[in-house]
């Protein structure tokens, strides 16, 4: 009776032992990816609604409405540099520093921001320049101002105060540049005439003590008045032009082409682009998951089940090793390269040595585990253990 019921029993116990093979975890798929759409949803939801408006100007460089009058610098073309440094000033506590006592933002967003108490300058700076974005149009003198706010009146309020902020600091610039010039040639032309009034003394001096055989030094003095002469008339011309070219209109230095106007709807949050977002970083979250989770289960599986694993040929992964070296060469050449250089091909040439030294050294690791695997004495098969 024993021996009839031990085989059923070992059958029953391996049918009951006999792992089942893993399916694909379709419900962590889903959940991560239900759990990040939610979560973008709400966010999305909560966060607060910011208006935008934007204000271009456009700037030259300083000169005057009419060409040809003592300018100090000649309007050009494109010039990034250029504009790129007067972004700069205009992000300047120079330019914002107006604006915020134009406006009084200290006390207005220490109202909003600081429980009623007047804020710093350079906090209320802080502040302004975190909800600005200067954007020059390319090829272009144009500049974009652009202002986020809680409400679309102050946005607008403050671009254009920006703007003209800006407009003002170049005008008051030129201006006291202008006036000191001005000064200088002024300065110089009354000494100038200080000297000539001298040598005409000296002169007169000369010609009263000289006899009419030593002349010498009075054609001496004559040379010097002449030169001084032309001198302040060079100066006077000078300062003719540089008082006419302060007089002139400098208008076209930085002009408003389009005043900032309040916006119709919000511009952040982007609720269709966040919910987007959100549903295709959760299936990439979700997929990830359930892949990695899939992937350990069907490697337990077949632990459990003796199947043995599959090995890829040493030369089908040397070729995956490159073929990722010349991915990361490619991205990586391709960010550093000039137009000009040979930056890309070399980095590509390097990543392609890189992966194969790598991928031999790979396989020779793989080559030296397996054969000290099998120089290692005192194993026993499971099947001979079993005997």
């Amino acid at each position: 009776m024993n021996s009839n019921s031990t085989p059923q029993g070992n059958a029953d116990t391996q049918l009951i032992a006999a792992p089942a093979r893993p399916r694909f975890p379709f419900v962590i798929l889903f959940l991560p990816w239900l759990l990040v759409v939610i979560v973008a949803t709400l966010v999305t939801f909560i966060l607060p609604e910011s208006f935008s408006s934007t204000a271009r100007i456009k700037i030259e460089h300083d000169h005057s409405d009419i060409p040809g009058m003592a300018e100090r610098g000649a309007p050009g073309g494109y010039d990034p540099y250029y504009i790129q440094t007067e972004l700069e000033v205009i992000q300047s506590e120079l330019v914002l520093g107006k604006v915020i006592d134009n406006l009084d933002l200290n006390k207005e967003w220490g109202k909003k921001y600081a429980n009623g108490e007047r804020l710093k300058t350079p906090e209320t700076l802080a502040l302004l320049k975190s909800r600005m974005d200067l954007r020059p149009v390319r090829n272009t003198s144009l500049v974009e101002i652009r202002v986020f706010s809680e409400k679309a009146d102050d946005a607008a309020k403050i671009a254009n105060a920006v703007a003209e902020a800006y407009k003002a600091h170049r005008h008051e610039q030129r201006t006291q540049l202008s006036k000191g010039g001005i000064r200088a040639l002024e300065e110089a032309y009354a000494e100038n005439n200080v000297k000539i009034h001298h040598i005409r003394a000296e002169m007169a001096e000369l010609a009263r003590e000289q006899n009419t055989q030593d002349t010498s030094r009075l054609d001496e003095a004559r040379g010097r008045l002449n030169d001084l002469q032309r001198f302040g008339q060079a100066l006077f011309t000078k300062l003719a032009a540089e008082k006419t070219n302060a007089s002139l209109p400098i208008t076209s230095m930085v002009q408003i082409v389009d005043k900032a106007y309040p916006g119709i709807r919000p511009v952040r949050p982007n609720t269709p682009l966040n919910i987007a977002v959100g549903i295709i970083l959760g299936g990439f979250v979700g997929l990830f998951l359930a892949t990695l989770v899939y992937v350990l289960q069907l490697l337990a599986f077949r632990r459990e089940s003796g199947i043995p694993r599959t090995q890829f040929s040493p030369g089908f992964r040397a070729v995956v090793h490159i073929l990722i070296a010349v991915v990361v060469g490619f991205v990586i050449g391709y960010h550093c390269a000039t137009p000009e250089g040979f930056t890309s091909p070399m980095v590509i040439l390097l990543s392609l040595v890189l992966g194969g030294l790598a991928s031999a050294y790979i396989e020779l690791a793989n080559l030296r585990l397996t054969t000290a695997s099998a120089a290692t004495p005192g194993q026993t098969k499971p099947n001979d253990a079993a005997e």
